[in-house]
């Protein structure tokens, strides 16, 4: 009989600890940290990965979130060259933790878990309004303004932090707190320059709003220039004539934001206007008797100023009665023309007027001076020809009265 030996020999797996100290890769997760509270919606996951035989860009990383039914994962890729692995999602309410899941080359793995509380709420919702483009010009060295509505339906405004920063300038010093309405109106110390500013809203959950405006900032403003061209220094006019002051005022930056007026010194504010396209001005003003010192003024949108005067006077014009010629006269030739007249002014004295005499033919005209009552009378040699002659007493300022006229045909000797 043969005996056979039968060896039978166990075939066994070893069993690998794929997380096994000094084996597996090594992470830490900076964002979110234990038990943070996060508003369900869009988050963002940072941490760092590591590992002494293998490079971070192979380290392969999954974030997930757990939930009643489990984990979801929510991204994955391999670790940046400084060991940074991020992460842009959507967390839910009723999820509780975060894990950090990263495997090397060889399928040794490594998990970090941070439980958090994920709530239903929402962030800020923030409009931010500034000066815009079509607006006037803002300038350096003045307030920028800018206006700011938020709305958060979960937190009162007192609770908010504000932060206000400049893509060119940096953390700007504007208002720290918003009314009761959620309403935020400030003017922001901006350089010279064009900016972006970012209005940041974050409320108690650490929730964030933000809305931004760009916008440009010039040199320090520079004032209008004012040239008065009427009327003349010295002018004179009869009192109830209006006066007309015109003149030239330029603004280089923004000439729509001009405002122009005329002042006189004993009767206030006489009349507005504003310049054409060439900064040409005209107003008709009223004036009361007496000496004026006007002011053509202008001022730009942010208070920058200038002005010109002049001096003038409104004055009573003088009187005159012409008692002869009394109507048209016809004279043979070589025969004078007899003039009688009165002149009167309730300030200047009598001698101090004239009688001017022109005449619309070939006669150069004349001047005649009053006795101290006022009277005039004289002879008036005319040449042949027709003419119409013009009667007008004249004070020392040179105002006139009301014109007299008369026909005088001097005939053939």
């Amino acid at each position: 009989m043969r005996r056979f030996l039968v060896l039978l020999l166990a075939s066994c797996t070893p069993t690998i600890d794929l997380q096994a100290p000094g084996l597996a890769p090594e992470a830490d997760v900076f964002t979110p940290t234990e038990a943070a509270r996060m508003a369900a919606g869009p988050a963002a996951f940072t941490g760092v990965v590591r590992d002494p035989q293998d490079p971070p860009e192979r380290l392969f990383a999954v974030w997930s979130a757990r939930a009643v039914d489990g984990w979801r994962d929510l991204c994955s890729g391999f670790g940046e060259p400084d060991g940074t692995t991020r992460c842009a999602a959507t967390v839910a309410v009723g999820d509780d933790a975060v894990r950090l899941r990263v495997t090397d080359l060889a399928g040794y793995r490594r998990d970090v878990v941070v439980p958090i509380e994920v709530f239903a709420g929402s962030a800020p919702v923030v409009s931010l309004t500034g000066p815009r483009a079509v607006d006037p010009p803002v300038y350096e060295g003045r307030g920028v303004p800018f206006v700011a509505l938020v709305r958060d339906d979960d937190h009162p405004p007192s609770t908010w932090q504000l932060r206000w920063e400049s893509a060119s300038q940096g953390a700007l010093d504007g208002p720290v707190a918003a009314g009761a309405d959620g309403r935020i109106e400030g003017a922001l110390p901006l350089r010279r320059g064009s900016h972006r500013v970012t209005l940041t809203v974050t409320d108690p959950d650490g929730l964030v709003g933000q809305d931004r405006v760009d916008v440009i900032v010039q040199p320090p403003n520079q004032v209008p220039s004012c040239r008065l061209d009427a009327p003349r220094e010295g002018a004179v006019q009869a009192v109830g004539s209006p006066w007309t002051v015109s003149g030239r005022v330029v603004d280089p930056e923004w000439p729509p934001g001009l405002t122009v007026s005329v002042r006189s010194d004993v009767d206030g504010v006489v009349g507005t206007g504003a310049p054409d396209d060439l900064g040409i001005v005209a107003i008709d003003v009223p004036l009361s008797r007496g000496a004026h010192a006007l002011r053509l003024e202008a001022e730009d949108h942010v208070g920058g100023a200038c002005a010109a005067s002049v001096t003038v006077l409104v004055d009573d014009p003088p009187a005159l009665r012409l008692d002869d010629p009394a109507g048209p006269v016809i004279v043979a030739a070589g025969a004078g023309i007899d003039v009688a007249a009165t002149l009167s002014h309730p300030v200047h004295p009598a001698q101090a007027l004239r009688l001017s005499v022109s005449s619309a033919g070939t006669w150069a005209g004349t001047t005649l001076a009053p006795d101290a009552s006022g009277s005039v009378s004289a002879r008036l040699q005319l040449p042949v020809g027709s003419h119409v002659l013009t009667f007008e007493a004249v004070d020392p300022n040179g105002l006139r009265s009301a014109p007299r006229t008369r026909e005088v045909a001097v005939g053939a000797p």
